[in-house]
């Protein structure tokens, strides 16, 4: 994507920006949807830029049917994808006025709403046989978060305004568009109106958490790149005869950005090594203690997929919000416990301990042995050997 706004410079500076941002690099260490969604959607919409570029060539329906695929994707992948499809269509609105290119530029759009019908049809259609489970779980299950938490538009738009004063990306992005809308850049609008569009999803999201604020930086390091754009048909900027004022200007946003992103880097990391030794211990005791076939219940997930063991299907998420909605209650955690495959509950004092849940506590504490408990820390319990009843007290 960089290098169609600015050349090897550009594409280089776009993989520097992606590669130190605090807020990426925070998310490739969790599994959250956020980071491949945002992944899907930068891949969409640089296949899309290719497609616009010559909208009249045989290869661009075959950029487009990608691009409309990777966008369909990342939308599966969170529902604040969706913002992807305005990049998309603004870049092949913009060809047409400028190119007047209308039957490619139809063909083009038709090829990428196959590649969304064919993303779509893969991942829908197993599920046409018992469809009510997909809906809830994906459409009903946020209709139900947007009901459960009080936090409104107000306090989202603070949220998202305090991430961009302290976000370096933000600067970055502030002079790249200042740059675009000097040179009367075309790329302004498609990446502004993507920013606006993931900005509006944001603050009427319910609940609204820190990560989810990741989902503005592919449309802040696109804003950033205009800062080595090629186009100059608006006002001139000082220096123009030559590229350099304005290349080291952005050159100097993005060193400050590299710093703050590795400072940011180092010590997550830091924090990473602590979580993640915790982790190891828990996963060998996981692993003394249960059999390979062996199921467990638990809120610290990484420890279990490091020792090799599975949690039931349904309990795959104990997120806050599944709790919060009563998607997830203490009476379906109590049979999920009854079954004779489940051997072991894990509490690790993150999600798993909210007071809504406190009746399925004390029946783990009558029908499991207590294996392990730190202070104020994981709790480990294992089901005895011996038969027991599994009925909720």
């Amino acid at each position: 994507m960089g290098s169609r706004v600015g050349g090897r410079i550009a594409s280089l500076s776009a993989l520097g920006l992606v590669a130190f941002d605090p807020l990426i690099l925070a998310q490739s260490r969790t599994l959250e949807a956020e980071a491949p969604q945002i992944a899907f959607s930068l891949v969409a919409v640089a296949l899309a830029l290719e497609a616009a570029r010559q909208p009249g060539s045989r290869t661009a329906p075959v950029w487009a049917l990608l691009a409309g695929a990777a966008a369909a994707y990342a939308t599966l992948c969170k529902l604040t994808g969706i913002a992807t499809f305005v990049p998309l269509l603004i870049l092949l609105l913009c060809a047409g006025v400028e190119r007047r290119q209308r039957r490619a530029l139809a063909l083009c759009a038709l090829a990428g709403l196959l590649g969304v019908a064919v993303v779509l049809a893969a991942f829908v259609l197993p599920f046409l046989d018992d469809f009510r489970p997909l809906w809830r779980q994906v459409v009903e299950f946020h209709l139900a978060a947007r009901q459960a938490f009080r936090d409104g538009p107000g306090d989202h738009a603070r949220a998202i305004l305090d991430f961009l004063v302290t976000a370096p990306v933000t600067y970055a992005a502030f002079f790249g568009a200042a740059v675009g809308i000097a040179r009367r850049d075309p790329l302004v609008l498609p990446w502004l109106g993507w920013f606006l569009a993931i900005a509006s999803l944001l603050v009427d999201q319910r609940p609204l958490f820190d990560h989810h604020l990741v989902t503005l930086a592919p449309a802040l390091l696109a804003l950033a790149t205009l800062g080595f754009s090629r186009h100059r048909r608006g006002m001139p900027l000082p220096g123009e005869q030559t590229p350099f004022p304005a290349m080291i200007v952005s050159v100097a946003v993005l060193v400050a950005y590299a710093a703050a992103g590795t400072i940011s880097h180092v010590s997550g990391l830091s924090r990473a090594r602590s979580t993640g030794a915790r982790n190891l211990a828990l996963a060998r005791d996981i692993a003394r203690n249960i059999d390979p076939e062996g199921r467990i219940i638990t809120d610290c997930q990484f420890a279990a997929a490091l020792a090799q063991r599975r949690t039931p299907a349904a309990l795959v998420d104990t997120s806050f919000v599944r709790v919060m909605t009563r998607y997830l209650t203490a009476n379906d955690l109590i049979a999920a416990a009854a079954r004779p495959n489940v051997k072991m509950v894990l509490f690790c004092g993150v999600r798993l301990d909210q007071p809504a849940l406190a009746p399925f506590h004390l029946w783990v504490s009558r029908h499991f042995r207590l294996l392990r408990a730190d202070a104020g820390g994981p709790q480990m319990w294992i089901k005895p050997s011996a038969p027991f009843d599994p009925a909720p007290p």
